[in-house]
């Protein structure tokens, strides 16, 4: 059975995509994911500094929270195994990581 055609041909279906995509982006700008380019490049460079670095940071946090939160709802027999150890060395380096970035003073 042949598939039926949902794009009339390979540029619309590459339209589709680039739009999928540039909504996507803003989606991610709008919760603050990732900031808006434009918004960032118009700041003075301490403070586009300052901000990437508070992206980074917030970035991170967000990573070790998960992270965190998925360690803590396994079983106590999982946490004693070498996987959580290695997962308890990788909540350990982005600890000091965050640390480390607020720690910069652009």
């Amino acid at each position: 059975m042949a598939q039926t055609k949902v794009y009339a041909d390979p540029a619309a279906r590459q339209a589709a995509f680039r739009k999928r995509q540039a909504e996507r982006i803003a989606e991610l700008h709008a919760a603050r994911v990732i900031p808006a380019v434009s918004s960032i490049e118009t700041l003075p460079s301490r403070q586009r500094w300052s901000s990437l670095l508070t992206n980074g940071a917030n970035a991170l946090t967000a990573a070790r929270d998960s992270m965190q939160a998925y360690f803590d709802s396994r079983s106590e027999s999982w946490q004693e195994g070498d996987k959580a150890s290695e997962m308890q060395e990788t909540l350990d380096t982005l600890e000091e990581l965050i640390t480390q970035i607020e720690a910069v003073k652009p």
